[in-house]
């Protein structure tokens, strides 16, 4: 097991709001570096 499995995300769903910049952003970048499916919104 890698470290990346133990972060893994694969098959969860995120809601980010206020995902154009910031910390949005970045939390919806490292998201998906994990694999989970991104849903981001912004207003």
């Amino acid at each position: 097991m890698t470290t990346a499995d133990l972060f893994s995300l694969k098959g969860k769903t995120a809601i980010v709001r206020g995902g154009i910049n910031g910390m949005g952003k970045a939390t919806a970048l490292l998201l998906a570096k994990h694999n989970a499916t991104n849903i981001t919104s912004d207003v």
